[in-house]
């Protein structure tokens, strides 16, 4: 035993098919993290595009209400000229002298 360095297993620890066990544990691994890497962008991406579509959406409907109040707007604006211009015509003057 005391010509052996690493101890007993040294041997094992060694051997090609022990090397070629810890490389592909080691490659499934790798690939296992970027795997999960992948999907974790995909998914942050997926999620920023969500966020875009429905603020478009969102700014879309704000728009066609914008245009309806907009109309209604237009429309007391009309009705508030047309009831200033009555009042207008229908009050007598008045003379301050």
């Amino acid at each position: 035993m005391a010509t052996e360095p690493c101890g007993p297993w040294a041997r094992d620890c060694c051997s090609r098919s022990f090397r070629e066990d810890v490389s592909a544990a080691i490659s499934r691994r790798c690939k296992a993290r970027f795997d999960a890497a992948v999907a974790e962008y995909q998914k942050a991406a997926l999620n920023g595009y969500r966020e875009v579509a429905n603020t478009l959406i969102t700014i879309q409907k704000l728009a066609e209400v914008r245009g309806h109040q907009q109309i209604g707007v237009t429309a007391l604006q009309d009705a508030s000229d047309l009831a200033r211009a009555r009042t207008i015509r229908a009050s007598p003057v008045i003379s301050k002298s």
